[in-house]
C-alpha cells in the first residue's frame, strides 16, 4: 500500500446556513499519490481553490495547486450550494 497523504478537513456552512459541509484540502501532489484516476475525477468535478481574485490558484509551500474536495466525495452532493440553479 502506498503513502497516504495527510489531508486537512474543514467545515463550511451552506448558503442557507442549515447544513455543514466537511471538505478536505489536498495538494495536486497528494492527489497524484492516490490510486489511478483519483486526480482526474477530482479535477473533473472540483475546481482548484483560488486567491481573492477568483482566478489565481492557491498553492502549497511546494508550489502544488490545492483542491477542496467534499469529505463525502461525490456521493453526497448538497444542492443548496447552488441556489442560482433553482431561482425563478
Amino acid at each position: 500500500m502506498g503513502h497516504v497523504p495527510h489531508i486537512k478537513v474543514d467545515v463550511q456552512r451552506s448558503v442557507d446556513m442549515t447544513y455543514q459541509e466537511k471538505f478536505c484540502t489536498c495538494s495536486q501532489a497528494e492527489l497524484r499519490a492516490m490510486p489511478d484516476g483519483v486526480l482526474d475525477k477530482v479535477k473533473s468535478f472540483f475546481a482548484a481553490l483560488t486567491m481573492d481574485d477568483a482566478w489565481t490558484p492557491v498553492r502549497d509551500e511546494d508550489g502544488e495547486i490545492i483542491y477542496g474536495v467534499l469529505a463525502s466525495g461525490m456521493n453526497n452532493l448538497n444542492l443548496s450550494w447552488w441556489p442560482h440553479l433553482f431561482a425563478r
